[in-house]
């Protein structure tokens, strides 16, 4: 099945009056542009687009065709990663298995504690740390990954060639720690707290993938383990973190 299109995507999620939707798709129109000329989208605010419609409801709208582009170039690193190494595994083991079912699913470390912990699945992969842990389940720690900033690249920490967990005290990040989970963002916060301060959040915040295109439109930076490099989307530079526990 084929990635559907930003438009496509924009419809399935809106049911607006015939007005709005008129000045929703002069507004995918201006983010196509802005995102093929290389530009931040969040200058779409100051373009004439604001006669039509209100700022205040323009910096929304493109938050959510953010997330939609991100939807869609997940669905898009989706049928790569099928094509890739995985598919060939998991032909080779249903093969070796043919009464087995496989079935791949996408959760949070606590939800997929959960889940194994109540039988409904048999296999997880988390990122550490996790909050909550079932003493029944057993847990086989896998190399950790360095981590890597994001950073629009008209950020002033762009200049540089890497960067100190301290850096992070100059950067709005797009990304937030949940009370109730811990991976990736958790981890993060943790050595922000050990270097003696606070995460500063953007004023959009996302989690997963979807961080990256609010890092390109301009909205903050993000820390990624170094497999989310090959993700990045245009107008992103990645920095390495240069502190020897920046690891994930």
């Amino acid at each position: 099945m084929p990635a559907p299109d930003l438009h496509t995507l924009l419809l399935l999620t809106l049911d607006a009056p015939e007005r709005l939707m008129t000045a929703l798709l002069m507004l995918t129109v201006a983010y196509g542009i802005f995102h093929l000329l290389g530009f931040g989208t969040g200058l779409i605010a100051s373009t004439p687009l604001a006669w039509v419609m209100p700022v205040p409801r323009i910096i929304p709208l493109l938050a959510l065709l953010d997330a939609l582009s991100a939807i869609r170039r997940g669905w898009q690193a989706r049928r790569q990663v099928d094509l890739g190494a995985l598919l060939a595994t998991l032909e080779q083991f249903v093969r070796e298995a043919p009464g087995v079912r496989v079935d791949l699913d996408r959760l949070s470390s606590e939800q997929q504690m959960r889940e194994l912990a109540e039988g409904r699945a048999d296999l997880g992969l988390a990122r550490m740390p996790v909050l909550r842990r079932d003493p029944e389940l057993e847990v086989q720690p896998l190399a950790p990954e360095p981590l890597w900033v994001a950073l629009p690249a008209d950020h002033p920490l762009a200049a540089r060639e890497g960067l100190w967990v301290a850096d992070l005290a100059e950067v709005a990040l797009v990304s937030a720690v949940h009370r109730e989970r811990g991976g990736l963002a958790r981890r993060v916060a943790d050595l922000c707290l050990s270097r003696g301060f606070v995460p500063r959040l953007a004023p959009v915040i996302s989690r997963k993938t979807s961080m990256l295109t609010l890092v390109g439109a301009g909205f903050g930076g993000a820390v990624i383990p170094a497999g989310m490099r090959a993700l990045v989307p245009g107008g992103v530079v990645l920095r390495p973190l240069l502190d020897e526990d920046a690891w994930a």
